[in-house]
């Protein structure tokens, strides 16, 4: 009647019923009775097995479903850390997450963060603002997804040492930029850190969420104010992302060091807001 076309995935888990309707021809259905009928096709068609993944898994012999999903929980945590473990769940159709009723009543989010462990020491700012760029806009990127704002900003970093730090900042209005984020994370690290000892994982988050935003009076003195133009902005390079691939478009300070900022945030670190593996 109204010209859209459906397809349906249909099998005893979400994970294998979401596959099912990937497959599926336009207006028709796929049933996946069990991990037989899909063992042989790439582990790219899974569900968040993005490019870069599976270039990863490739590395290690892992080219399809059934691959990953014969290999041993234990390998696939060496390899991919806690992302092997969804993976291992996911190939396997390991959920066991109840159907929601559309209108149920679901868990609000508390935070929303991005953390990621580099390929090398980092030595400098330089180093550091690289990698707090990519983390920034990553989640920003996921605060506007839940149409959601933030108003307080942790930092946590670990040096070479296995030395951890964890700090955090409010601001006086709440954002969904990346741009504030970057900027309170980058004073909280300069207020309370230095380089005596190099680092090698970066943390950052963001909490006190809201649905609503907040405008409070305009200071004059200050520079500190919502930007309607900077959210254009952002807005601008998360639709070339999204149409073209992550790193489509990069700023200059990512670009410095292509190697270590070799790493897609939002496709490598998901943070699912209702767990898949809820008991």
């Amino acid at each position: 009647e109204i010209g859209l076309t459906l397809s349906i995935g249909i099998s005893d888990n979400k994970i294998y019923a979401k596959l099912g309707s990937d497959l599926a021809s336009e207006d028709n259905y796929c049933v996946i009775s069990g991990l037989n009928k899909i063992e042989k096709l790439p582990a790219s068609d899974l569900l968040n097995v993005g490019t870069h993944t599976y270039e990863k898994l490739k590395s290690y012999g892992i080219y399809t479903i059934g691959d990953l999903a014969n290999k041993p929980l234990s390998y696939l945590q060496a390899i991919l850390g806690k992302w092997g473990e969804t993976l291992y769940y996911f190939s396997n159709g390991y959920d066991l997450s109840e159907v929601s009723l559309y209108d149920a009543d679901y868990e609000i989010v508390k935070s929303i963060g991005n953390s990621m462990t580099a390929i090398r020491d980092l030595y400098d700012m330089d180093d550091l603002k690289l990698i707090l760029t990519i983390l920034c806009d990553s989640v920003s990127a996921r605060l506007r997804e839940q149409g959601m704002y933030f108003k307080t900003v942790h930092l946590s970093v670990r040096n070479k040492k296995l030395e951890g730090r964890s700090m955090q900042m409010s601001l006086k209005e709440n954002s969904d930029l990346g741009k504030d984020i970057f900027e309170t994370a980058v004073k909280l690290f300069e207020n309370n850190c230095d380089f005596s000892i190099p680092y090698r994982a970066i943390g950052v988050s963001v909490s006190n969420l809201s649905f609503e935003k907040e405008f409070s009076q305009i200071n004059l003195f200050e520079d500190n104010i919502y930007s309607l133009k900077q959210r254009k902005e952002e807005l601008a390079l998360e639709d070339i992302r999204r149409r073209f691939g992550y790193h489509s478009v990069s700023t200059l300070r990512v670009m410095e060091d292509v190697e270590l900022s070799d790493f897609d945030p939002k496709e490598e670190h998901t943070f699912f807001p209702v767990s898949y593996f809820r008991r």
